[in-house]
């Protein structure tokens, strides 16, 4: 158990825990079907219904594409750093 710790770089605990585990339920204790964070908000039907609004055209709804100039002008204008001194000073002008 040690070597197999050290191959996986893992505890050794961790890996009994493993292997208890595997000969519990075999194959399928290697994929957990269990995720972090919150659950999901939406359903699967939900979802399908997202990715399919997502993949429709807009010319299809009757709109036009967003791309071009159109799309620029919607975008915000990128801001530009103040103008530094050219004497490489510190800004304050007397220098």
């Amino acid at each position: 158990m040690p070597a197999i710790a050290r191959l996986v770089q893992a505890d050794e605990d961790t890996i009994r825990q493993v292997i208890h585990r595997f000969n519990e339920v075999g194959m399928a204790s290697l994929d957990p079907q269990w995720a972090g964070g919150h659950p999901r908000l939406i359903s699967p039907d939900e979802e399908t219904l997202i990715v399919a609004t997502a993949n429709i055209r807009p010319e299809a709804l009757g709109r036009r594409s967003p791309g071009g100039a159109s799309a620029a002008r919607r975008l915000p204008r990128p801001r530009r750093p103040p103008a530094r001194s050219r004497s490489g000073g510190n800004g304050c002008g007397s220098c």
